[in-house]
């Protein structure tokens, strides 16, 4: 291997490569080296010895955490290809790769970047791809229904273009140590210096100004921040920032990592993770059993509720039904009662009527026999009168 010494250009890619010699190093005049689509998981630690090496493409291997030697490549590495990958995290040495002017960690797994890798992705500026990566640390931006799997140009899954991500690293160095330093001495899962209940809102207050009762130091206090800072503008959104932090630790258990940690220390919080969420789990179960139970006992309660309330509607429209009909057949009765007594006038008055009539015809008939009679007897007696003025025989002569 050495004695390739002068090589300036190896391309190895699309081979079967599981690993590189230890003696890598030894091409201290080689310039671009691609090693895309193999299937390496590692590189020499020899690799950093590599003075002249400018671009260096690892894309498309079985990568899951980033080559530290990588990193004593600051003064010289300028392009640096290592997408398709199964990174999660990048380690702070990192920040040594301040001559990179081309960076891909495309379709990866990066939950976070290091806050102290601010640095050079200001250098790279738009020459950065960090498309196509959960960063499930990193609070998303957009909501989904506005982002749709990293459609976006420039932009990556949590909705943050490169420079959205530079700034909210920026706004994280502020506070960040600080506050996971008093979460992991006072809230965290086993420390128990504080109020059980951290899902409060007012416990957020503790957490930001300390309270003597629990050993509770404060953010603000760490941050040397006094009580009248906090009130101005400007610092609201540091004040914003820190309680999403602290109910982002409340739900997941631990403070959100940024920076690839040592072995005893991932598995330490993957085992704090896993007992918060058995923690949440069981709690999660009492509730939805104590919910459950609740729920019976309100369906069993208006169940029983509803029917007495059918029975008793069901008495109250029988009752009124026979109500009713006794009311119908009362009025039928009075109905009927005052048609026999309209009835009974009518005859009444008709046969007032009949009596009157007869009694009229009657005095007509007997005034007509009257004056029948009284005729007859003014003819008779008229017919036995003589005339009274008389004609005398004897006086004639004269």
């Amino acid at each position: 291997m050495c004695l390739l010494h002068r090589l300036l250009l190896v391309d190895l890619s699309h081979n079967v490569l599981l690993a590189l010699p230890e003696h890598v190093g030894c091409l201290s005049s080689l310039v671009h080296l691609d090693l895309s689509h193999n299937q390496l998981q590692e590189l020499p630690v020899s690799f950093g010895d590599l003075p002249a090496l400018e671009m260096l493409g690892l894309s498309s291997n079985g990568i899951a955490r980033f080559p530290l030697p990588l990193c004593r490549l600051g003064a010289t590495l300028q392009s640096l290809d290592i997408s398709c990958n199964q990174l999660r995290y990048l380690p702070a040495e990192c920040s040594r790769l301040l001559s990179l002017r081309y960076l891909n960690l495309r379709r990866n797994f990066l939950q976070s970047l290091p806050l102290v890798f601010v640095q050079v992705l200001e250098n790279l500026e738009h020459n950065v791809d960090l498309t196509d990566n959960p960063f499930g640390e990193i609070p998303a931006k957009w909501n989904s229904s506005n982002f749709n799997n990293g459609d976006v140009a420039g932009t990556n899954l949590a909705g943050y273009s490169p420079q959205d991500l530079a700034r909210w690293m920026r706004e994280e160095m502020v506070f960040y140590d600080a506050a996971r330093e008093e979460w992991e001495e006072n809230w965290a899962e086993g420390k128990g210096n504080c109020i059980d209940d951290t899902r409060s809102p007012a416990i957020f207050d503790v957490f930001l100004h300390g309270d003597a009762r629990s050993n509770a130091k404060g953010v603000l206090r760490r941050l040397h921040i006094s009580a009248e800072e906090v009130a101005l503008p400007e610092r609201q959104q540091l004040i914003a920032n820190l309680r999403r932090f602290y109910f982002h630790c409340n739900r997941v258990g631990v403070a959100p990592v940024h920076e690839e940690t040592e072995d005893d220390k991932r598995i330490e919080r993957e085992t704090l993770r896993e007992k918060v969420m058995i923690r949440r789990s069981q709690a999660a179960a009492r509730v939805s059993e104590a919910h459950e139970l609740r729920r019976t006992r309100d369906h069993n309660f208006y169940l029983k509720d509803i029917r007495g309330k059918m029975e008793e509607a069901k008495a109250r429209l029988q009752g009124k039904a026979a109500q009713e009909r006794r009311q119908l057949a009362a009025e039928a009765t009075r109905t009927k009662l005052v048609a026999e007594c309209r009835l009974r006038e009518a005859r009444w008055r008709d046969e007032e009527e009949g009596r009157r009539r007869e009694k009229a015809a009657a005095a007509a008939m007997f005034a007509v026999e009257i004056n029948g009679i009284l005729r007859e007897k003014k003819i008779m007696s008229q017919s036995r009168t003589l005339p009274m003025e008389l004609n005398l025989c004897w006086d004639r002569d004269a």
